[in-house]
């Protein structure tokens, strides 16, 4: 089984596209870093 896929650019450029939202947009535009957590009770 290949381990890399290989497909057309249009197709790759789609798949990254439908996970841009705009909160991402915007926060790739303001320069920012976007820092990933987890909730914890106390």
């Amino acid at each position: 089984m290949a381990k890399d896929a290989v497909v057309s650019e249009e197709l790759a450029k789609k798949f990254a596209t439908e996970k841009d939202t705009p909160y991402l947009r915007w926060v790739r535009g303001e320069g920012l870093d976007i820092i990933s957590a987890h909730y914890v009770r106390n």
